[in-house]
């Protein structure tokens, strides 16, 4: 039988602690947005801040940073 608690798991009558880990890996990511603006300028900075449709978003995994028990 088992049963979680918390970060602590109960099996066979006995408390077994799991451990938890930080684990960091890198993205390059794509975005592709659609913004209104007056110029070029204005369009960076709204896309930027994250305004506008976005109509692509692609995720490439990179690389492996770290990984460390906390």
């Amino acid at each position: 039988m088992e049963e979680n608690i918390g970060r602590l798991q109960k099996k066979e009558g006995g408390l077994m602690s799991e451990k938890q880990f930080k684990v960091v890996l890198s993205y390059d990511v794509q975005k592709t947005f659609y913004v209104e603006a007056d110029n070029e300028d204005e369009a960076y900075d709204k896309a930027y801040a994250g305004d506008g449709e976005v109509e692509e978003e692609d995720w490439e995994y990179r690389d492996h940073i770290e990984t460390e028990e906390v």
